[in-house]
């Protein structure tokens, strides 16, 4: 996921991942950007974003409002919400083994 200038994006998962004990599957801060530029250089042909609001669009197909208004503080924060939620559940879901 690309992350914002200042970091936001980058807390908030960081506080989601410590509530459901999953700290470890997010990188140190100071290699982020390194990453992205990595998965940018290894799929290049698949011109897959990792942008906030084209996550939220693959995530939930049906919302097709939100991320037509991405850049905007209420959207992007609803969106990231979401995203967090799910992901969140997904984790869940692994760690009970279901």
């Amino acid at each position: 996921m690309e992350w914002s200038i200042n970091f936001c994006d980058y807390s908030m998962l960081k506080l989601v991942l410590q509530s459901v004990h999953k700290p470890d599957l997010l990188p140190q801060r100071t290699q982020v950007l390194r990453m992205n530029y990595a998965w940018q250089a290894v799929l290049p042909p698949f011109r897959l974003s990792y942008a906030q609001g084209h996550m939220h669009r693959i995530i939930f197909p049906d919302d097709e409002d939100l991320p037509t208004q991405a850049h905007r503080a209420e959207p992007d924060v609803r969106m990231l919400i979401n995203l967090m939620r799910f992901f969140k559940a997904q984790s869940r879901k692994q760690h009970l083994g279901r």
